[in-house]
């Protein structure tokens, strides 16, 4: 071949060669720009975002989403079955128990926005309308009785009717109403041992509600290691007395005694004494 058409050739295979790493250069930028453009995608579930090693992506207006942690987020379990040439996918063994867990906690989240805001409104009127009318009650006392129980004292304000009672797990959190009495004093049962509880007291007079009062706190105390008394009797002795008797508790250093005028009612204490007779 004469040497002219050899470099003829030579040239030829050289710009082959030149335009087939371009164009292969220029398609790779092409789909890296494209898929980086699209990157970041979130995938929402229950107002949660899905997270996992490999994340979502846009290419072609078409969404992929990686299925491990589409599954995982599921409660699924998934793997290669790689003699098989397949993708194995079951439910997790809690997956159920897990979901309603979720939306248990959501919910109480939600209740919790809710009661936030009733007690913010509640406030409001309290402040701008109710509190010429009647003022709020002052004196408040938390005082731990067991590690169930917390009794609440308060002075009595002129002419309220019956007072609203109020609790929080913390001096900032939403404080939901749990009772009305018309006593100054209400007894708070069926408390979790060891745990801080605080109150506020409200008054009301008619259509009329006053401002929260000042907030205080209790700590209910451990499991308790005496036995309830036992062997409780009344007996009415007068027109104005009831006496009340009761097997003694080993260990005991004093009683305390509660009324209530149903049996499902509020108790409220009434008395103490060393005595298992009252």
């Amino acid at each position: 071949m004469p040497a002219n058409k050899k470099h003829r050739w030579g040239a030829l295979l050289i710009l082959a060669v030149v335009y087939i790493i371009a164009s292969s250069q220029i398609s790779t930028a092409s789909v890296a720009e494209r898929v980086d453009a699209y990157r970041g995608v979130a995938i929402i579930y229950n107002n949660q975002e899905l997270t996992g090693d490999k994340q979502p992506y846009i290419i072609d207006d078409t969404t992929y989403i990686p299925l491990r942690m589409l599954m995982n987020s599921f409660g699924k379990n998934i793997y290669w079955d790689a003699a098989n040439y397949r993708v194995v996918i079951s439910d997790g063994p809690d997956f159920t128990v897990s979901r309603l867990n979720e939306q248990i906690k959501q919910k109480d989240e939600e209740i919790a926005s809710l009661n936030a805001r009733i007690s913010s409104l509640e406030s409001q009127l309290g402040v701008q309308a109710d509190t010429s009318a009647i003022p709020a009650p002052t004196g408040l006392l938390a005082e731990p009785l067991s590690s169930s129980e917390i009794e609440l004292t308060w002075d009595s304000v002129s002419g309220a009717t019956e007072y609203h009672i109020y609790r929080a797990a913390s001096s900032s959190a939403p404080y939901t109403k749990i009772a009305s009495t018309a006593d100054t004093s209400y007894v708070n049962a069926g408390l979790s041992a060891n745990t801080r509880y605080y109150y506020k007291v409200r008054a009301v007079k008619g259509s009329y509600t006053s401002a929260y009062s000042s907030y205080v706190y209790a700590a209910t105390g451990s499991s308790p290691s005496l036995a309830a008394p036992t062997g409780l009797a009344a007996e009415g002795v007068s027109s104005s007395e009831i006496d009340l008797y009761w097997d003694s508790v080993s260990g005991a250093t004093e009683y305390h005694i509660y009324r209530s005028r149903t049996s499902s009612g509020t108790y409220t204490k009434i008395g103490s004494t060393e005595d298992s007779i009252y």
